[in-house]
């Protein structure tokens, strides 16, 4: 089961809230309390209110490379998405325990309501769910600011042990902060980069960083890039959109397969390191989903790549493609310079990182690490 939260933390687009008209005076009283501020002045007779983007007072441009992230606003959103990835943990207990039903009718999202679908939760008999969930054997996954809110659930063990793996997709890890001894991450880790974000080494720094602290205490963590990518290649918009990310971001992977080399490569790891008490015929069905070519399993390589490498005003954005014509702009030319790489015997995919061995490009020495390979679903999306 997947649980995909919608974070109303001013980092999403747009959020609509839908208010209980019982609750509108008592809403207006706590909001005036704690100084909320909206883009519309809250009203006692409105059924919702709107959280938009919020660009930081500081500098709009703290998520930019060499630009200071404005910490007070960063911090105060990490704290926010927490908050609401373990309520959303709440309401599946709730779920598993039998009360569905009643969280149902205390849904307003609702025929009627801002952002309502046309049925609801209209046919879905929530008495068929009880027992059904992995509440304690639960996989936490994020996208960007959403692998930063994963990184700080994973590392508070002690407060939300149900969390036992997780998978980050391009961490955006300038926010994080330093990881001490009671704050920790000690699970399974798998952390996937685009290949934009490679190159900004500060960025790339942290991301190696996280995945040395799962190996630190014998967990097995991969770090590892997907060729011709850039940062929302592990979203949907490079699917409805392949003009803009291969026109403007220089992207040279077809932006499907870029999915479905993401996707390849997490279900790998999740079969490595889930663990359930018994074979049951869902974990058999998973199985038969898995590709027969192991990612994980590919060579470490031994230096950073530099392939795409962009210009230092371009970090993070979009790459460097020498050749276009040959790469990206001719007919077909994607497809034959990735049958051109197969050929060659090289690999849609860098590891940098895999158990017991990654390299420190510092050209002195490689870091070793023995990890524990002991097999240990509901996914928790913080974009």
């Amino acid at each position: 089961m997947v649980c995909a939260i919608e974070h109303r933390d001013g980092r999403g687009p747009r959020s609509l809230v839908n208010y209980n008209p019982h609750d509108s005076p008592r809403r207006a009283d706590s909001e005036a309390a704690v100084h909320a501020k909206h883009n519309r002045p809250p009203k006692a007779e409105r059924s919702s209110d709107m959280v938009d983007y919020i660009m930081s007072d500081k500098d709009k441009y703290d998520t930019s490379p060499d630009h200071e992230p404005d910490h007070e606003l960063r911090e105060a959103q990490t704290a926010l998405r927490v908050a609401e990835v373990d309520e959303a943990y709440h309401l599946m207990t709730e779920i598993h325990a039998g009360r569905g039903n009643e969280l149902k009718e205390q849904n307003l999202r609702k025929t009627g309501m801002s952002g309502a679908s046309s049925l609801g939760l209209d046919g879905v008999d929530f008495c068929t769910w009880v027992g059904r969930l992995h509440i304690d054997n639960v996989s936490m996954i994020g996208h960007s600011f959403g692998s930063a809110t994963t990184v700080e659930m994973l590392r508070s063990s002690t407060r939300y042990g149900y969390f036992k793996r997780g998978i980050i997709y391009d961490i955006w890890g300038i926010p994080i902060q330093p990881c001490t001894p009671q704050h920790h991450i000690k699970v399974p880790l798998l952390g996937i980069n685009s290949e934009v974000f490679m190159y900004w080494g500060a960025n790339f720094d942290i991301a190696k960083g996280v995945c040395e602290e799962a190996r630190e205490v014998g967990q097995p963590a991969w770090l590892m890039t997907v060729r011709g990518t850039v940062h929302i290649a592990q979203s949907d918009f490079c699917v409805l959109y392949p003009w803009i990310i291969g026109g403007m971001m220089k992207m040279t992977m077809d932006p499907v397969r870029a999915i479905d080399v993401n996707i390849d490569a997490s279900l790998d790891f999740l079969d490595r390191t889930l663990h359930f008490d018994g074979e049951d015929d869902n974990q058999q069905a998973f199985r038969r989903n898995l590709p027969e070519k192991k990612l994980l399993d590919l060579d470490v390589v031994k230096e950073m790549p530099t392939e795409h490498k962009p210009d230092p005003k371009d970090t993070a954005v979009r790459l460097k493609v020498k050749h276009e014509g040959r790469k990206r702009l001719k007919p077909n030319a994607r497809q034959k310079y990735w049958d051109r790489l197969r050929e060659m015997g090289e690999e849609e995919v860098w590891v940098h990182m895999a158990p017991g061995k990654g390299i420190t490009w510092n050209g002195t020495k490689s870091v070793r690490a023995v990890a524990s390979t002991t097999r240990r679903h509901m996914t928790v999306d913080g974009h």
